[in-house]
């Protein structure tokens, strides 16, 4: 959800500082009474307050926007997003092979990696990898929690993409694996192999060596021109 409005912004700055104020205590602005109730209704439609005994107070979900408010600039801070990478590893003749995608839409069409999936508001990092999983392979498996790389896709010298990534290993897989889903495709290949791989996302190289050598937790941070 988006608030850009000025008035609205300042009446969640004063409910920061007056939780439970009353309509005159809110509007300091030279704005009309009935044009000050509009962004009042309207926020109150959006579920960001509401209105207890004729006073107003955040919601939970206002309260979140409200954090993320910069009360210098007026500015909702934009931050970056979250998600997890998954690498997916079996034993097959004595050979360790790792399951890797096929992106078969933009962006990165025809490119090959880890699977990946954003993280749910409320959602732990374990419950996005099993979810993940089960929706690209159809496998289950145990997770175990390695590192983390924040990503930064630049274009014309601006950040186009900003996500953290948590890196997870994915071992004791079972089910049946589902080959195709509508935005890639699955494939096993021998872990050594994927170093050979052309078509690939950017520092692929780099994820396999990780996964391969982390012995304790790692965290980077990477920019790339998109």
């Amino acid at each position: 959800m988006q608030i850009e409005h000025e008035v609205q912004l300042t009446i969640l700055k004063q409910l920061l500082y007056h939780p439970k104020a009353r309509f005159r205590d809110l509007n300091k602005s030279d704005l009309t009474n009935d044009h000050f109730t509009f962004h009042l209704k309207r926020l109150i439609k959006l579920g960001v307050i509401r209105k207890v005994d004729n006073r107003y107070e955040l919601t939970l979900q206002g309260l979140e926007i409200a954090g993320r408010l910069d009360l210098k600039t007026m500015k909702v801070i934009r931050q970056p997003k979250m998600g997890i990478l998954l690498c997916i590893t079996r034993m097959k003749n004595k050979v360790r092979e790792v399951l890797l995608e096929e992106r078969l839409r933009d962006p990165y069409r025809g490119r090959v990696g880890f699977h990946t999936e954003k993280i749910r508001f409320g959602e732990s990092f374990f419950e996005t990898a099993k979810r993940c999983l089960k929706k690209e392979t159809g496998l289950v498996g145990q997770f175990e929690y390695v590192g983390a790389v924040r990503m930064l896709r630049m274009k014309d010298g601006y950040p186009v993409i900003d996500v953290l990534l948590n890196y997870m290993r994915v071992s004791n897989i079972s089910g049946t694996l589902i080959p195709k889903i509508p935005e890639s495709r699955n494939f096993w290949l021998p872990y050594e192999e994927a170093y050979k791989l052309k078509t690939i996302y950017p520092q692929f190289d780099k994820d396999l060596d990780y996964f391969k050598n982390a012995k304790k937790l790692f965290f980077e941070e990477r920019m790339a021109e998109y």
